[in-house]
């Protein structure tokens, strides 16, 4: 059983947050309106993976952005942490915390923190 089910990211311009989020994952994310006044861009889930968790961002009355302190969802960058957070900075994400070595030998990984554009805290890890 996936560690999470289900990811949602409050927005508070959902177009905006499309356009950052389809940059830096690299993929084309389309709006929809679920309800009047609940509109969502449902995140990419690999074809290769196993059934895992999904998530989308929303932009609704009343689930706002919490910055440092709501909850921390990590993506994961393979790899290829550097190009993930390049892609941050040129779609107007900010940097909170660079690129950190976790561990040593055998079981080094790396881990960095971002803002998106609306102010939510996320982060990228990475193994070595």
């Amino acid at each position: 059983m996936p560690l999470f089910d289900w990811i949602e990211i409050p927005v508070e311009d959902l177009d905006r947050a499309t356009h950052f989020y389809s940059a830096i994952l690299e993929t084309d994310l389309e709006v929809t309106e679920l309800q009047p006044g609940y509109r969502v861009a449902f995140l990419p889930i690999p074809e290769d993976a196993p059934a895992g968790p999904g998530g989308m961002l929303v932009e609704t009355d009343g689930f706002d952005p919490a910055g440092e302190q709501g909850c921390r969802v990590c993506f994961g960058a393979g790899v290829g942490i550097d190009g993930f957070l390049m892609r941050v900075e040129e779609s107007g994400g900010r940097i909170s915390q660079p690129k950190t070595q976790l561990g040593d030998g055998d079981s080094v990984a790396y881990l960095a923190w971002f803002y998106d554009t609306e102010g939510n805290l996320l982060g990228v890890h990475a193994p070595g």
